[in-house]
């Protein structure tokens, strides 16, 4: 396995990651409508901002626990699913278990692909 391999399967789910929270960051931004009073609207945005939060923690602990933190990210897959029901499954919840997925497989394949010893 080449060095650009490796550092593929190490760093895509850390991007999608971070962009998928950006994504689901934009809807947060409906709070901000004409007429709402500021405090009002940056009350609503940290309550929109929550799963994002809760994302981030999963992306974080997969950062350095690939295997532990992809099943947090399918768990939290699993919980959006429960919580927002089916709509949200090919924007929230299929995605969550997507990027457990990639950290989980690519900690196991790079596991498999170090030399003994290592």
């Amino acid at each position: 396995m080449g060095a650009g391999w490796t550092r593929m399967i190490v760093w895509l789910p850390r991007v999608l990651g971070l962009v998928f929270v950006a994504f689901l960051s934009m809807f947060a931004l409906d709070v901000f409508a004409e007429g709402v009073p500021l405090k009002e609207a940056l009350v609503g945005l940290l309550v929109h901002l929550i799963p994002n939060f809760l994302i981030l923690i999963g992306i974080g602990i997969a950062w350095g626990r690939p295997l532990l933190g992809g099943l947090a990210l399918i768990g939290l897959g699993a919980l959006a699913l429960w919580f927002y029901g089916p709509e949200a499954v090919l924007i929230v919840a299929a995605p969550l278990a997507v990027l457990g997925v990639l950290f989980i497989a690519g900690e196991l394949f790079l596991r498999r692909g170090a030399p003994a010893g290592a």
